[in-house]
């Protein structure tokens, strides 16, 4: 009978480039948000009624550009 070879650097390899490649695509797929235009709803605001640029995570604190406070300025 044949003795098995060890063949663990190998496989330790491969697994290790399959995680390196699965994590760089993780990190290259979350930078890619888009900023978006709101109006600024916040009434402790100095800037309370203006047009602002937000990413899209952050654009539920606020409200849309049609909103009445940005309509009337």
């Amino acid at each position: 009978m044949r003795k098995r070879q060890a063949n663990w650097p190998l496989r330790l390899g491969i697994i290790l480039a399959v995680v390196v490649v699965i994590a760089a695509v993780w990190v290259n797929t979350g930078g890619k948000e888009r900023v978006i235009q709101v109006c600024n709803t916040d009434p402790f605001s100095p800037h309370y009624g203006t047009i602002i640029t937000v990413r899209e995570s952050e654009a539920v604190h606020y409200g849309p550009i049609s909103d009445p406070a940005c309509a009337a300025r």
